[in-house]
């Protein structure tokens, strides 16, 4: 279902889901990578989201957001969105803490 491919020193996942996706695995270790291709595959075939993080922490990305709407938005407006975020997020950034 999904293949491991080495370009240089870092590892690959190669698979398809509707058309081919390859997907970085951020590794030159072949065990690791192997270890994460396996649960890549059985991610697919649950049918869950791809376990593989992201390289942007979600607090540090809302924190970077929230003090863009404040820069760029009315006050009003940009404590509507915010409180709409920590709706939906909770307080995992401080700029989420009321």
């Amino acid at each position: 279902m999904a293949r491991l491919i080495k370009r240089g020193k870092t590892y690959y996942a190669q698979y398809y889901l509707g058309k081919q996706k390859r997907v970085n695995l951020h590794t030159s270790i072949p065990q690791i990578a192997k270890e994460k291709l396996r649960q890549l595959e059985s991610s697919l075939l649950r049918g869950d989201d791809i376990p593989l993080p992201t390289r942007n922490p979600l607090p540090t990305v809302l924190s970077a957001f929230t003090n863009h709407l404040y820069a760029t938005k009315q006050p009003k407006n940009a404590d509507k969105i915010v409180s709409y975020l920590r709706a939906i997020f909770g307080p995992i950034a401080p700029e989420l803490h009321i």
